[in-house]
């Protein structure tokens, strides 16, 4: 994933989050082989893995709240995280999906 020292503090938002990762531009979208696994600096047209799961999952949260979360669990995982660890760790750090 790279970057995976930067620190997550001062993120305010998704689009904070990637600009620390940097952004993947999927100009393919919804890749064959890959939907189970989290690319959390993955951005193209219309599509957005974290925005869509912020949107699908936590949206009954504060969004600063959860980049903050989001970045940390992308920090102790890798492209390969699988949506259900990824999840998990969203669980471990107090924030349940809707």
């Amino acid at each position: 994933m790279g970057k995976s020292h930067t620190p997550c503090q001062g993120i305010t938002s998704i689009d904070d989050l990637h600009n620390i990762l940097g952004k993947w531009y999927d100009t393919h979208g919804c890749g064959t082989g890959d939907r189970s696994k989290v690319a959390c600096n993955q951005v193209g047209v219309n599509y957005d893995e974290l925005k869509n799961a912020y949107n699908a999952h936590y949206s009954h949260y504060h969004e600063k709240e959860i980049a903050l979360a989001m970045c940390s669990c992308c920090k102790t995982g890798d492209i390969s995280m699988g949506w259900n660890g990824f999840y998990d760790c969203m669980s471990n750090k107090g924030f349940q999906k809707k």
